[in-house]
């Protein structure tokens, strides 16, 4: 449509090329705002991984890390696409960096894994992130977590 436009062109053909390029913007305006969602998601998940951290450190309860991988992974899976994402991203530096920096046993690795992705795959299925979890939730654990 474009193409065939020119400064003295009948009121049609203007028109359709105003439309065709509001339509355009229209659609960019819809891809801008979905990645600056998907953005959102991943901080917002990022943050979450963070936090449950932070529980965990703050917890220091021996065999309580399953539990908090699977916690860390479905929060931030529930935030939506960049959320899991983010989710997964992170799970994964971490293993490789406890596997290859800290000397972490691969059956432990293993297990993170594991936990972490139960964690994915049970956020947005109709259950709370501690029901989720609840088979990686050991004795001592704070009940408010």
């Amino acid at each position: 449509m474009g193409r065939n436009w020119y400064p003295g062109a009948p009121w049609r053909l203007q028109s359709a090329y105003v439309a065709e390029a509001t339509d355009r913007v229209g659609q960019a305006f819809n891809q801008v705002g979905q990645a600056v969602k998907h953005m959102g998601q991943a901080a917002l998940g990022a943050a979450d991984m963070a936090h449950e951290y932070g529980k965990m450190r703050h917890d220091n309860v021996q065999l309580s890390d399953k539990y908090h991988h699977c916690m860390a992974n479905c929060r931030a899976t529930s935030r939506g696409p960049g959320g899991h994402q983010a989710a997964e991203t992170i799970s994964h530096v971490r293993e490789l960096y406890g596997t290859h920096v800290k000397g972490d046993p691969l059956w432990d690795r293993r297990a993170d894994e594991a936990a972490n992705q139960h964690g994915r795959s049970g956020a947005g299925q109709g259950q709370s992130c501690k029901q989720v979890c609840s088979p990686y939730r050991v004795r001592g654990i704070n009940p408010k977590y």
